[in-house]
């Protein structure tokens, strides 16, 4: 149901996370980008809209790795040739790329800062665009692994995606120092909603 594509934006999100009441200052307030990091969720499937899911899976994201790239130092994980990193910088967020087209890397600002309420940006990836907007940054959250509060919400919006009738939305939840603790995508007749169910940062 979810392409690579779709999970890899959730895989971005989760290294973006918001300090301070209105904006991100400087690079001290990204989550902290650690080999052993990890998120696990609880993945819920509904189709046609459904109030009950079709199903639910466990999937984990966690930094395995930190590498050494052009002079500066990434985390993430890199399989069989492809493969995502990313870096903090006062600038932003950086992502470093691994794949066929790009066997040797490709690194690319992600978030550029300052960020604060209706900021917006627009991300290319191969043939698609994305545009994501801050929607809030105070919003009280629940999932399996707790209540959070004062998190960062942002929409993206991911036309033109293969498979897909229309463009799917995107809307996630952050809460600084953690990352990502919920995130639902709906693609019309379809959504998925990414529940944190426990974590480790350092």
């Amino acid at each position: 149901m979810l392409s690579n594509y779709i999970k890899s934006l959730l895989v971005l999100t989760l290294i973006f996370a918001l300090s301070g009441c209105n904006r991100v200052r400087d690079n001290d307030t990204i989550k902290p980008l650690a080999v052993g990091n990890y998120w696990t969720y609880d993945v819920e499937n509904h189709i046609d809209g459904s109030p009950d899911p079709v199903n639910t899976i466990e999937h984990t994201i966690k930094i395995e790795e930190e590498i050494i790239w052009d002079g500066h130092t990434w985390y993430g994980n890199k399989r069989d040739g492809a493969g995502e990193y990313h870096r903090n910088a006062e600038e932003g967020i950086y992502i470093l790329q691994f794949d066929d087209d790009h066997p040797d890397g490709e690194a690319k600002l992600l978030f550029e800062y300052p960020i604060k309420v209706g900021t917006s940006w627009t991300v290319r990836s191969g043939t698609y665009i994305t545009t994501t907007v801050v929607e809030a940054i105070d919003e009280t959250v629940t999932v399996p692994a707790g209540v959070f509060y004062d998190c960062l919400c942002c929409e993206a919006i991911m036309p033109d995606i293969p498979d897909m009738a229309m463009p799917v939305r995107m809307t996630s939840w952050i809460k600084p120092g953690v990352g990502t603790v919920k995130t639902e995508m709906n693609g019309g007749n379809w959504r998925s909603f990414f529940l944190l169910k426990k974590y480790h940062v350092k």
